[in-house]
């Protein structure tokens, strides 16, 4: 059943939590009323960080496995989004980029 916090936000929930079963959320923006009505009694603990990243995500397109490893297309694509990998480290002399994506497509990657 879906539990709703007062400006609409939802979670759907199956089963009830033991209380005595030990639980750690962790969410950048956790809802303090969901999060009781799933583990009545939660406590809460706010921690306040630096951002230790800067992060640039790839937007406006899909990169799915599909259109990446499509088989007549997909060498020229992944060629594509290559040069815009190299263009990001050199950008940053090589240092801190991670790039995340399938196994399927990292493979083809590596090749």
């Amino acid at each position: 059943m879906p539990i709703r916090n007062a400006t609409g936000h939802s979670a759907l929930w199956g089963q009830k939590i033991e209380r005595d079963a030990p639980l750690m959320m962790i969410d950048a923006h956790a809802d303090e009323a969901i999060a009781e009505r799933l583990a009545p009694g939660t406590d809460f603990a706010r921690l306040e960080t630096k951002p230790q990243a800067e992060i640039v995500q790839i937007s406006g397109r899909t990169f799915s496995d599909t259109w990446l490893l499509d088989p007549r297309a997909g060498a020229d694509r992944r060629a594509k989004i290559r040069t815009i990998i190299e263009r990001d480290v050199a950008r940053v002399d090589g240092d801190g980029v991670l790039v995340v994506a399938t196994k399927s497509v990292l493979t083809k990657f590596s090749r």
